[in-house]
């Protein structure tokens, strides 16, 4: 028996006897396989870290909206551990400073929100950085920033941590790498970076040998389970519009069957799905470079087809930074060094452009190679799951549909057309996206009060859901925001009843075209002040979901409002209470 490993165990002499002969029977890659089944395991319970890191511990923390920076985060932990490393994984909103004063390597995945958008788990943090005078010259860090280069403020929210953190005198370990939407390649990079190095430094037993990067399997419920990695088949049952055909949008409502595994989810979390691109689209991009569909191309040492790149492989609906470096390469110095913010206000693109309509109208004679080249990898795109498991044996999406004519020809996303397009039967290759940080208050009576427009309503028909479930619950308030009650009141059979039986306490419902002046959910939530700073008061827990800008911006903006006008607060001292609910989880957002 290893006495140093079992002196360094939180787990106890026996049980690591009963445990040591049986994991030596393993192969190599049956220990690497299992450190991550354990790992899975660890992170379905309520507390994964250790209470006290070890001296040459790393703490590796994040900071994530959407999922990407946590995935990553658990992903370098693991990895840190397969090499013999102890490495505690945290979000920002369970780090303290306290924690980083005794903290002697921290790693950080942080991500950015749009334009210089902070996530909600990291506000409170860092506000309470920027107010600090402790000492952190203790600590040494790396960060890699998660953002999109389409903004000005790229990687924002990872500049302002490290700002902090060296103002406090902490000691970077290497220079911060800011990635962009294409990430994976220099996520690994760093990781295998910092990896080596804690290897070198760090390690604790000599008899781990090093692991390469890789993705370790997600395990839920004691089941592996379908991840963005390693997504799993659901079948769709069944498709229904919401909406009439007079809506400015086509909303369709869509039922995945529930499988046996694979896709244990709660009220909260989203569903992510890889679709094809239109077929249609695909042949105008092939018509416009003049190849045959059979093409091989080479994108970073992968050659496939053409039509499979721009199927499969890459987004053929979105325009970024590679495409208009591509652009400047032909001479169109407008494009050079810009990011997409910058090119919209100068009027050089539209928000409507897609790379056909933009390559299109500068008629440029770029090859397949440079177009597969220059576009952004494909990613899932995540739905908020509109049902609850407790109530229904199918996943139900609410699904706004992209799609418009620009330039005289017809654009959609790929998504969305492709799942209104779906019959019954058809595949979809999908994965759950847990939320952790968007649940239901654990105490069933508490009131809720939950703000969302458009589909932006989807995750409260599953907390309506959820709450059906029980005979003991809170009040339940719902705000909600469309354009015309006759043509896109979503659900509004199911919420009508709702009220009617008592389930929903108030429905608050702002049309914002059903008159001649526009009315928004904030402002029906400035006329119910009052009643509003009344459940807040007494415990309520807040709710947002839907577009960050600029429904969630003015969202927030009149809640700071009403907590200074009825809650007797300055602009910084309300500002600082939705910090703090925030931390307390009683003021969650999901937006986008």
């Amino acid at each position: 028996m290893d006495e140093s490993a079992v002196a360094l165990s939180p787990i106890s002499a026996a049980e690591f006897l009963q445990l040591e002969p049986n994991l030596r029977r393993l192969s190599p890659n049956g220990l690497l396989w299992l450190s991550g089944y354990c790992a899975g395991l660890a992170a379905n319970e309520p507390q994964t870290a250790l209470e006290t890191a070890l001296p040459n511990a790393v703490v590796v923390v994040f900071a994530s909206q959407t999922g990407n920076a946590k995935r990553l985060a658990e992903r370098y932990a693991q990895v840190l551990t397969t090499r013999g490393i102890t490495a505690t994984l945290k979000s920002f909103n369970k780090l303290s400073i306290k924690e980083l004063k005794q903290t002697s390597v921290l790693w950080a995945v942080v991500s950015t929100q749009g334009d210089g958008e902070p996530p909600d788990d990291s506000r409170d943090l860092l506000t309470k950085l920027q107010r600090s005078a402790e000492s952190l010259d203790k600590l040494r860090y790396a960060v890699l920033a998660l953002g999109d280069s389409s903004y000005p403020k790229f990687c924002e929210t990872g500049r302002q941590f490290e700002e902090q953190l060296q103002r406090l005198g902490a000691q970077p370990l290497s220079a911060r790498v800011d990635c962009d939407v294409d990430f994976e390649d220099s996520a690994v990079t760093w990781m295998e970076s910092q990896a080596n190095w804690a290897e070198r430094e760090l390690k604790t037993n000599p008899r781990d040998t090093a692991a390469n990067i890789h993705l370790m399997p997600t395990v839920k419920n004691n089941r592996i389970q379908a991840s963005r990695d390693a997504p799993l088949a659901l079948t769709v049952s069944h498709v229904q519009p919401l909406t009439s055909e007079q809506a400015s949008q086509r909303v369709l409502h869509v039922e995945l069957a529930l499988p046996a595994d694979g896709f244990a989810y709660q009220a909260g979390d989203s569903l992510g799905v890889y679709m094809p691109s239109s077929r249609v689209l695909v042949e105008q991009l092939l018509a416009f470079l003049s190849v045959d569909s059979t093409l091989l191309v080479t994108r970073k040492d992968k050659t496939l087809p053409i039509t499979t790149w721009l199927t499969d492989e890459l987004d053929i609906t979105r325009i970024g930074r590679g495409l208009f470096d591509l652009i400047a390469q032909y001479g169109h110095l407008d494009f050079h060094n810009k990011n997409y913010a910058q090119l919209l206000k100068d009027n050089v693109i539209s928000e409507q452009d897609q790379p056909l309509t933009l390559l299109t109208r500068l008629n440029l004679p770029i090859t397949a190679h440079e177009l597969v080249n220059a576009l952004l990898p494909k990613t899932p795109r995540l739905y908020s799951i509109s049902s609850d498991p407790q109530i229904s044996d199918a996943i139900h999406l609410t699904v706004a549909v992209v799609e418009y004519a620009h330039q005289g020809t017809v654009l959609r996303g790929h998504a969305s057309a492709s799942l209104a397009d779906a019959k019954p039967g058809s595949v979809v290759a999908a994965f759950i996206e847990p939320n952790e940080r968007f649940r239901l208050p654990q105490d069933p009576l508490k009131d809720v009060i939950v703000i969302g427009a458009g589909t932006g309503i989807a995750p409260f028909r599953a907390f309506l859901q959820a709450r059906q479930a029980l005979q003991q619950r809170g009040r339940f308030w719902v705000f909600f925001g469309t354009r015309q009650r006759e043509h896109d009141f979503l659900y509004q059979t199911e919420w009508l009843e709702a009220i009617k039986t008592g389930e929903v306490e108030r429905f608050s419902a702002a049309f914002s075209r059903d008159q001649a002046e526009k009315i928004y959910v904030q402002d029906r939530l400035r006329e119910a002040s009052a009643e509003l700073w009344q459940w807040l008061s007494n415990g309520a827990y807040l709710y947002v979901c839907g577009k960050a800008n600029p429904m969630a911006r003015d969202v927030h903006q009149t809640l700071v409002d009403i907590l200074c006008s009825e809650g007797q607060q300055s602009q910084d001292s309300a500002e600082l209470m939705l910090q703090a609910w925030a931390a307390e989880r009683r003021y969650l957002r999901d937006v986008y």
